[in-house]
């Protein structure tokens, strides 16, 4: 399992027929930039100086294959603020490793054996 992407380094989720920002991952472009608040609506999302893709009526699922993409390059998410305002924020992609996604197994000896205590 790869819990490895290019992305922004935030989590979506699907409200009231909006997508919304459900976390932001410390350290990433998201959460750096200090513009991208959990509860914000996405409205829209932009390659680069592409023209941005209204995300009414998309899934989750939809929405996070937009804003994926390569290392280094940029996404602008039109967002709708807790506020009302409107605000449109340029990310730059990065890689966004999830430790929780690894799997993981360990050995634990407790010194008793198959047939009990030694």
């Amino acid at each position: 399992m790869s819990g490895r992407f290019y992305g922004i380094g935030a989590s979506l989720r699907e409200e009231e027929g909006s997508i919304k920002i459900g976390t932001l991952l410390a350290g990433s472009p998201a959460w750096k930039s200090g513009q991208v608040q959990v509860g914000d609506v996405v409205m829209k999302v932009a390659q680069g100086a592409d023209e941005p893709v209204d995300l009414a009526g998309f899934v989750t699922e939809d929405a996070v294959k937009i804003i994926r993409g390569t290392k280094g390059t940029e996404v602008r998410l039109t967002l709708k603020k807790n506020d009302g305002s409107i605000k449109v924020v340029s990310l730059i992609r990065d890689e966004i490793v999830q430790d929780e996604t690894f799997a993981r197994s360990a050995v634990v000896n407790t010194g008793w054996y198959r047939d009990g205590p030694p």
